[in-house]
């Protein structure tokens, strides 16, 4: 048989796997995701994927990437997925003006030198992590029912900060929590200052949600915007103040307001030494030595730490040789706020006891556990649950009205401890706490401002 005789046969044809019903529960010995999808509304892949290993019993540990949050990491790989794989890790050279850890008031013990796995969950719960990465912070620590004893000093020193607080009669140690909490006030115990100006009276006329246009009209200072998301202050400010701006914010993903006198910083607060951006810098003729230029520093809303951290830049940036002549800060989202971020420890410890009192301004688990209850019910003061097992305990504690006041008092407590800092270090003796919206504008509605004797 000749060559062009010969007979192939062609292999045979693998029959087509049926397709998978990802819909339906993984069977007996199918090897895939257990995890339900509910916003897909199926199963997911291999049993178990990289991302719901946590979910199985004996599996590692996971936690947010320390550079990039959408995304998680096995805490054992978690040194050589900084190190060399994670594509959004910060490169090799920084910028002067990045400092890790500058901000923190309060390190954790062992930060910087401990393992990770020893001290790994503090530090996420921190919003921390050694050198210059950012872990993201875990689950907040559950809501505790026996609250009352450590709701007393709290409230009352909130009065005692209050300039217009009608204290109860005789003496406040002695007068009944309900006393004291009929005395808070909410949105009603600072003045209220809404202005307006025609920088922002043409955007009032055509944007779609118009409590920013009103609450961004009252914010008039003008140079350092912190948290500045798309940057839309700005403009406004600019529109009045024609200055240069810096405009200071973690990387969003969010549109920005282009402007060419903006000069934008994409940096997490916790990292920034001001006195080390260069457009804030200049030659003083007269001696030839760099100076750092006077700023007024602002922000449309700094969520918890993030106010304390913005507070503690500008306070470092007047160490070395700069000067704030003003700020603007609107407050927000106190339950995310960080017992290592915390201004003033003596000023806390006024209201929630130290477990370890012989160590002044020294880390105290004991009284971080306190402060993170409290943080998590400063919620209440504008989210309330309809329903609550605790109620059934003592109603009377437990109504909506009562629980809005108990969350405003504590958010109100950090605030004033905020002032009280911004007076004495920061060298602003007009700071104050001033609504600038109606409370039916935004619950959120409360902004620390600052000015020195003379402003230029």
């Amino acid at each position: 048989m000749s060559r062009s005789d010969t007979c192939v046969a062609s292999p045979a044809k693998k029959p087509k796997e049926a397709k998978r019903d990802l819909t339906k529960p993984p069977g007996a010995g199918e090897n895939r995701c257990h995890h339900y999808v509910a916003d897909k509304g199926r199963y997911s892949g291999s049993k178990y994927c990289g991302e719901h290993s946590v979910l199985q019993d004996g599996q590692s540990q996971r936690v947010p990437c320390p550079y990039d949050r959408s995304h998680s990491v096995d805490i054992h790989r978690l040194k050589r997925h900084m190190a060399s794989l994670c594509n959004a890790r910060p490169p090799a050279v920084q910028p002067a003006y990045v400092n890790p850890d500058l901000n923190v008031s309060l390190p954790p013990p062992n930060y910087g030198t401990g393992t990770f796995a020893e001290c790994g969950k503090t530090w996420s719960e921190e919003g921390l992590a050694k050198a210059d990465a950012r872990l993201i912070g875990q689950a907040r620590r559950a809501f505790i029912s026996r609250w009352s004893p450590l709701m007393r000093p709290i409230i009352a020193k909130y009065l005692e900060g209050v300039p217009c607080a009608q204290l109860p009669a005789g003496d406040m140690a002695a007068a009944s929590f309900a006393d004291l909490l009929d005395a808070v006030h909410v949105s009603a115990e600072f003045k209220m200052d809404v202005t307006s100006h025609t920088a922002v009276d043409q955007p009032k006329s055509w944007k779609q949600n118009q409590k920013y246009a009103r609450q961004q009209s009252s914010l008039e200072f003008c140079f350092v915007e912190f948290g500045a998301g798309k940057g839309e202050l700005s403009v406004y400010v600019h529109s009045n103040a024609r200055r240069k701006f810096q405009i200071i914010q973690e990387d969003s993903g969010q549109e920005k307001s282009a402007h060419d006198h903006f000069h934008r910083i994409l940096i997490d607060i916790r990292d920034l030494d001001l006195g080390q951006i260069k457009e804030l810098q200049f030659v003083d003729e007269a001696t030839g030595q760099i100076r750092l230029r006077p700023i007024v520093a602002y922000s449309k809303h700094l969520c918890g730490a993030a106010t304390d951290l913005t507070i503690k830049c500008l306070e470092n940036y007047q160490n070395a040789g700069g000067k704030v002549v003003g700020m603007a800060i609107a407050l927000c989202c106190h339950q995310v706020c960080k017992y290592s971020m915390m201004l003033d420890h003596d000023y806390l410890s006024q209201a929630i006891p130290r477990t370890q009192p012989d160590n002044d301004n020294a880390w105290d688990d004991g009284q971080r556990e306190l402060f993170y209850r409290l943080t998590s019910m400063s919620s209440w003061a504008i989210n309330v649950p309809a329903q609550l097992s605790d109620a059934k305990q003592d109603p009377s504690l437990f109504t909506q009205d009562s629980r809005t006041r108990i969350g405003h008092a504590i958010k109100r407590f950090i605030d004033i401890g905020r002032v009280q800092y911004v007076r004495q270090h920061l060298g602003l003796p007009n700071a104050e706490l001033v609504y600038y919206a109606p409370r039916a504008t935004s619950p959120e509605n409360l902004m620390l401002v600052a000015t020195g004797d003379a402003c230029f």
